[in-house]
């Protein structure tokens, strides 16, 4: 046990300040292990280094993230992360500024390496902060996946008129395609899971392979999972 029910951080975590830990995600790259973990209080992002099960360092990397912890159920914060170990970055899925934002080299990103303000970043590491999506389609998203060719999946909370919709947002370019997977109260997508898959099709030469994902997520508003497939 690591936190215990009346919120008492143990080893090997004791030493580190959380303000109200609120999103998790195990990385690797080259060999390292990473956790990084977002704050609902501070609007910060930790990362959290470990050999094996023992952890080497706790770094709190950015701050300054939006907030807004209402009543139970409606916390906006930063969540939803999700890293590219292919180019060493962190998306942040930055759910009361409605935007989403990438961290690029964020293995090197130092103590608050990056500040945000309102749309501004600072600090030693402002440059490997971007904003890669803002505004309309998101309206409160809250999770977000990988897609094998390096898009994102993001799940809005809060669309309006009870579409609760999935967004296809390409780092380069914003926002590809959207996909309207509920038409019942808004707030139905939480979690999202997406998992490698091989197509295969005949071609004029014999069998292609493609890669594509499969998409899971919760529906709060029927109590089920669901599979997306491409």
């Amino acid at each position: 046990m690591l936190i215990a029910p009346s919120g008492t951080v143990t080893t090997p975590f004791s030493a580190d300040v959380f303000a109200e830990s609120w999103s998790t995600i195990y990385a690797t790259r080259a060999g390292d292990q990473v956790v990084y973990i977002s704050n609902v209080k501070t609007g910060a992002i930790d990362r959290i280094a470990l050999n094996g099960d023992a952890q080497t360092s706790f770094t709190e990397i950015a701050s300054g993230f939006s907030t807004n912890k209402g009543a139970l159920g409606s916390i906006s914060a930063p969540a939803g992360l999700t890293y590219d170990a292919a180019i060493d970055t962190l998306y942040v899925v930055d759910t009361n500024a409605n935007r989403v934002a990438a961290l690029s080299n964020v293995s090197a990103i130092g103590t608050d390496g990056v500040i945000v303000s309102g749309n501004k970043f600072s600090g030693a590491a402002a440059a490997s902060a971007t904003v890669i999506a803002s505004g309309a389609p998101l309206n409160g998203p809250i999770s977000g996946e990988l897609l094998v060719n390096g898009d994102l999946v993001v799940g809005n909370t809060l669309d309006p008129n009870g579409t609760n919709l999935l967004v296809e947002i390409s780092p380069p370019s914003g926002v590809v395609a959207t996909k309207n997977v509920d038409t019942g109260a808004a707030g139905a997508i939480f979690g999202i899971v997406t998992v490698p898959k091989t197509v295969t099709t005949m071609g004029p030469y014999g069998p292609v392979n493609a890669q594509t994902n499969e998409i899971y997520f919760n529906d709060d508003n029927t109590n089920t999972v669901m599979l997306l497939a491409q």
